[in-house]
C-alpha cells in the first residue's frame, strides 16, 4: 500500500490562524497519533502536514489555502504514492496564483501546469524529465515535481526527517 500525504505551508500567517482554518487544536499530551502534525520550518514558513489516509482530504481542500492566501503566501502540496500523483499550489490574495500536477496515470512524463509557477519550475522540470527519458525504466521520476518545487520554497520534504518541534494536531471538534 501507498503512502497518502498532503501539507500546508504559511508564510506571514501566524500558526494559531493556520490551526483554526482547519479546525485543528494541539492534542493532549497522552494522544499517541501523529496523523496530523505542525511545525516552524527554519525557513520560517509555517507547517500543518496531513499524515494518513484519514487526515489526507483535509490537506487536499483548496478553499482553505485560498482564504488564508488574503492573510499571506500558502503552498499546498499533495503526494498519493498509491496512485503516483502528486500536485502543488501557491495562493496568494486570495486567489491560487499557480499550480503544478503530475498524473502517473496519463504518462511517466505527464505534467500539467496552469499560472506562472515560481522561477525554479523549470530548472527542475528539465532536470526531471531528463533523467526520465535517460533512467526511466520502472521509476517515475516526475512525480517529485511538486514536491522540489514546494521543497525549494519552503525547505520540506515530507519524507525527509527534520530536526525542529513537531506539534501533535486533531480536530478541534474532537477534543
Amino acid at each position: 500500500m501507498g503512502f497518502h500525504v498532503s501539507w500546508v505551508a504559511t508564510r506571514g500567517i501566524e500558526m494559531d490562524a493556520l490551526w483554526s482554518a482547519f479546525q485543528l487544536a494541539k492534542a493532549p499530551s497522552n494522544t499517541e497519533s501523529d496523523a496530523i502534525t505542525s511545525t516552524v520550518l527554519s525557513s520560517g514558513w509555517n507547517l500543518v502536514s496531513f499524515n494518513s489516509m484519514s487526515t489526507y482530504f483535509m490537506g487536499f481542500d483548496e478553499d482553505i489555502p485560498r482564504e488564508l492566501s488574503k492573510q499571506g503566501e500558502v503552498l499546498q502540496c499533495v503526494a498519493d504514492e498509491t496512485c503516483m500523483g502528486s500536485s502543488a499550489r501557491g495562493y496568494r490574495g486570495g486567489a491560487m496564483l499557480w499550480r503544478v500536477e503530475h498524473n502517473a496515470s496519463e504518462s511517466r512524463f505527464n505534467i500539467e501546469a496552469t499560472g506562472t509557477p515560481p522561477p525554479c519550475y523549470m530548472e527542475i522540470r528539465q532536470r526531471l524529465l531528463a533523467k526520465q527519458r535517460a533512467q526511466g525504466r520502472g521509476v517515475d521520476y516526475v512525480f517529485s515535481l511538486p514536491i522540489e518545487i514546494c521543497e525549494t520554497l519552503t525547505g520540506y520534504r515530507y519524507d525527509r526527517v527534520y530536526g525542529g518541534a513537531i506539534e501533535c494536531l486533531i480536530e478541534a471538534e474532537a477534543e
